[in-house]
């Protein structure tokens, strides 16, 4: 999991696949800064993956943390994320990030 802030405000999972050492990303990206110059149909958080190419009009609509499990659903697909091996202090991180990508409520937030 990696979390960053400033002028991009990112949440990014590490997803394990079959193979060893093969990992795909799941990013929510939201630029709030610069979000008032978009078209209104294109604000939000931009949900992308790296096995769904075709993932550039995905955008967040909930995300409900349980346990180990968070469960995201875009406007496109429901993704299943396993963080039993993520870090406390990078949940926390997240879930602060999180808050700030949601402070219009532009969608679901359940952070358990």
């Amino acid at each position: 999991m990696t979390n960053e802030f400033g002028d991009d405000l990112i949440v990014s999972f590490a997803v394990d696949q079959d193979a060893p050492d093969d990992v795909l990303s799941v990013i929510l990206m939201r630029t709030p800064k610069f979000e008032h110059l978009l078209d209104q149909t294109k604000r939000g958080v931009h949900v992308s993956h790296e096995g769904y190419p075709d993932s550039e009009d995905e955008y967040l609509r909930r995300i409900v943390f349980r346990g180990s499990l968070i469960e995201v659903q875009s406007t496109r697909r429901t993704y299943l994320l396993d963080v039993s091996r993520v870090h406390s202090s990078e949940l926390k991180s997240a879930r602060r990030i999180l808050k700030r990508m949601n402070a219009d409520h532009a969608f679901e937030l359940d952070l358990d």
